[in-house]
C-alpha cells in the first residue's frame, strides 16, 4: 500500500535518496554472488559434468561441491522465492504497523540483516549438502526479513510524483552494488578464494545497512493514501484482475515476466558457463557482471522519462 510521510517537503533531494538507495545496494550485492557461487559449489563433482569437459578436451573446474543432479540444485536455488511468497507480504504489512525506538522499518532491517550475514558467510564453509542447504535456509530467511522494509521508505518519504525518479536513482544505486558482486566477487573468487566473495559481500552488506540505518531519517506520522484494508494476498491479486483499469495487471505481468528471464538466467548461467565452456567460475561472474553496466546506465534515465511522460 501506497504511502505519504505527513511532513514530507515538495523538493526532491537526491542526498536523501542515495542514503536510501544503500539499503537496495546491500541487497544487490548479497544476490549476485548468492546466485553466482551456489549453484556451483552444489554441482561440483557431477560426473555427467566431468564427462562432458573432458571430452571436450577442457580442465575440470578446482571447485569442491556436492555433485548435486542440476534439477535438484536449481530447485535449492528457488528457496530464496518460495520463502518471500509468504515471509515478505507478512513483514511489509507488520512494518506498516511499527513504531519503536529504532523507527517503523529500522528495525527489520536490524533483524534480518544480521541472520542473512550469518548464514551467507557460512555457505563456503559447508561440508555436507545438508549443512549448505540450512545455510541457504538461514540467508534467505534473513534477506525475506529486511527487504520489504527496505523498499518501502519508498513510499514513506517519497510524494508519488517523486517516486518513479527516486526509484531510479535507488536502482542505480542497485545496479552499483550488482557490479561490485559481479566483478569483486568475481575476481575475489579466482584470486583470493571461494569464502572470499562471500566475507567480502557481507562486509559490504554491514556497510550498508548501517549507512542506511543511521542516514534515513524515518517519519513518525504517515498518511495512508487510501484507508487501509485488511485483505489478504490472494483477495488482492483477485481485486487487480477484477479491476476494470488493466494497468496494474500490465505491471504485474511485466514484472513476473521480467523476474522469471532475469532470475532465470542469474541462477542458471554460471552451471553453464563453469560446467559446459569450461570457463572459471571468477570469470563467470565477471562476464555476468555485463548486466549491471546497462542497469546503471538506463536506471535513472528510465525514472526520468517515466516523470515525464508516465509508464
Amino acid at each position: 500500500m501506497s504511502q505519504v510521510n505527513v511532513e514530507q517537503k515538495q523538493d526532491f533531494s537526491y542526498r536523501k535518496t542515495l542514503v536510501v538507495g544503500f539499503g537496495f545496494l546491500g541487497i544487490s550485492i548479497v544476490w549476485p554472488i548468492f546466485n553466482q557461487f551456489i549453484p556451483i559449489f552444489l554441482q561440483a563433482g557431477n560426473p555427467e559434468f566431468e564427462a562432458q569437459l573432458l571430452e571436450a578436451g577442457r580442465e575440470l573446474p578446482s571447485i569442491v561441491g556436492f555433485g548435486l543432479a542440476p534439477s535438484l540444485a536449481l530447485f535449492i536455488m528457488t528457496w530464496d522465492n518460495i520463502i518471500n511468497v509468504f515471509i515478505q507480504p507478512w513483514v511489509g504489512a507488520k512494518s506498516d504497523q511499527t513504531w519503536n525506538r529504532f523507527g517503523r522499518r529500522k528495525g527489520w532491517i536490524l533483524m534480518g540483516v544480521p541472520i542473512a550475514v550469518v548464514g551467507f558467510t557460512l555457505i563456503p564453509f559447508a561440508q555436507t549438502a545438508v549443512s549448505i542447504a540450512v545455510f541457504i535456509l538461514i540467508t534467505n530467511f534473513g534477506m525475506s526479513i529486511f527487504r520489504s522494509p527496505t523498499v518501502a521508505w519508498l513510499g514513506d518519504l517519497y510524494l508519488p510524483e517523486q517516486r518513479s525518479k527516486a526509484n531510479g536513482i535507488i536502482n542505480l544505486m542497485g545496479g552499483i552494488g550488482g557490479l561490485l558482486a559481479f566483478f569483486g566477487g568475481g575476481y575475489l573468487f579466482d584470486a583470493v578464494g571461494r569464502s572470499a566473495p562471500f566475507i567480502g559481500g557481507a562486509i559490504l552488506l554491514i556497510a550498508a545497512a548501517v549507512v542506511a540505518v543511521f542516514g534515513v531519517k524515518e517519519p513518525r506520522e504517515i498518511l495512508l493514501d487510501e484507508k487501509p484494508e485488511q485483505a489478504g494476498v490472494l483477495e488482492n491479486l483477485r481485486t487487480v484482475f477484477s479491476n476494470e483499469n488493466k494497468s496494474g495487471l500490465f505491471v504485474l505481468l511485466g514484472i513476473l515476466f521480467w523476474f522469471m528471464a532475469f532470475n532465470a538466467i542469474e541462477a542458471g548461467l554460471s552451471s553453464f558457463a563453469v560446467f559446459t565452456l569450461g570457463i572459471s567460475a571468477g570469470r563467470a561472474s565477471i562476464y555476468a557482471g555485463a548486466v549491471t553496466i546497462t542497469f546503471i546506465l538506463f536506471a535513472v534515465p528510465a525514472g526520468l522519462l517515466r516523470t515525464r511522460y508516465g509508464r
